[in-house]
């Protein structure tokens, strides 16, 4: 991982959970990016997009154990997934519209956020992620290894099966683990079951 632009790291309380935050502070001013990142996958895995952006700041933070958040109090849905969100964009003094991404997973979080908070969302920006509940299903080899968390867990795993995952070549592996942090099964299962309806 580069030196050159890390983040601030810190944690926000939202009710009852605590939350482990992401802010790279940009050197421009450009409009704030709010990030969320796909299943399971921990701050550190948007590194690159800090590096990528060092004009912008960008926020991002780890949901209900996933990467250094404490575990689920509770099952949570994606309306509170926006909720959090908003509250770490207030804790960190972003009173302003942002710009929202979402990764897979965080595809839909970050619609929820821009359906929830229209006011606070400038653009929504959705990168391997799926419009809402309608769409064309996937290959089951593909989704099978998606919602398996042994791609977080087990090296061997995630190497064998990188270009299938993540449509890279497995030489990106090595990089994408060292940037990882195995979430919780609780983490993992609950951010499951928050998209499932």
């Amino acid at each position: 991982m580069s030196t050159d632009h890390l983040p601030e790291l810190g944690f926000v309380q939202v009710e009852m959970q605590k939350l482990r935050t992401a802010v790279w502070r940009g050197t421009g001013n450009g409009t704030p990016l709010l990030f969320f990142n796909g299943i399971g996958a921990n701050l550190e895995i948007a590194q690159p997009l800090g590096e990528l952006l060092p004009d912008r700041d960008i926020i991002t933070f780890d949901l209900p154990g996933i990467g250094g958040s404490p575990g689920p109090v509770t099952p949570y849905r994606p309306w509170w997934v926006a909720h959090a969100a908003k509250t770490v964009l207030l804790h960190y003094g972003f009173d302003r519209p942002v710009d929202v991404m979402g990764v897979s997973w965080g595809g839909g979080a970050a619609q929820q956020f821009a359906f929830q908070y229209q006011n606070r969302t400038r653009r929504l920006i959705l990168c391997a992620t799926s419009p809402g509940s309608i769409m064309v299903p996937g290959k089951i080899e593909s989704l099978s290894k998606m919602a398996d968390p042994r791609r977080y867990m087990d090296r061997n795993f995630l190497t064998e099966n990188f270009k299938t995952l993540y449509g890279d070549e497995p030489s990106g592996a090595a990089l994408f683990a060292a940037r990882m942090t195995p979430p919780t099964r609780a983490g993992y299962v609950y951010q499951l079951m928050a998209m499932m309806g």
